[in-house]
C-alpha cells in the first residue's frame, strides 16, 4: 500500500512560503496502537532535525479510527528532508493503515493564528 505525496511550492514575489498537506490516514483498529508509537518516534526525532516544520499534528475526526494529519514547511524541501528522515518506518507505518491515505496539498497560506512566523500573506 503506497501512497504518492505530491510537493506544492508556493510562492509569492519570489518567496516561498508555505508548503502544507491535509493526510486522511484510516486505521486499522488492532494496529492503531502500534501506529502511534512509530509516529511519537518520528515526532521524537523531527524535535531537534526539522526546524522547518511549522505543523505536524494529528486530530481524530468523527469516523472510528480516522485521523486526519496536518503537515505544514517553511518549503518543499524541508518536506523532502522529513520524507527522506522517515522512510525507513514507512512500510511498517503502511502495514497500519486500512487504506491508502488520502493526500490533499494546499494552496498558498492566506491568513490565520497563530501567526506562522513572518511569512507574507497570498493576498
Amino acid at each position: 500500500m503506497q501512497s504518492k505525496l505530491v510537493l506544492h511550492k508556493a510562492t509569492k514575489h519570489g518567496a516561498t512560503i508555505l508548503t502544507t498537506l491535509i493526510i486522511r490516514l484510516q486505521m486499522k483498529p488492532e494496529k492503531e496502537q502500534r501506529c502511534f508509537q512509530i509516529i511519537d518516534g518520528i515526532i521524537e526525532k523531527m524535535r531537534t532535525t526539522e526546524p522547518d516544520t511549522r505543523v505536524y499534528a494529528f486530530w481524530r475526526t468523527k469516523t472510528p479510527h480516522e485521523y486526519l494529519l496536518v503537515e505544514s514547511y517553511t518549503n518543499a524541501e524541508a518536506l523532502e528532508f522529513h520524507i527522506g528522515q522517515h522512510m525507513a518506518g514507512q512500510e511498517e507505518f503502511m502495514t497500519c493503515l486500512s487504506q491508502p491515505p488520502q493526500v490533499e496539498t494546499l494552496g498558498d497560506f492566506v491568513t490565520g493564528y497563530p501567526d506562522i512566523g513572518t511569512l507574507p500573506l497570498a493576498r
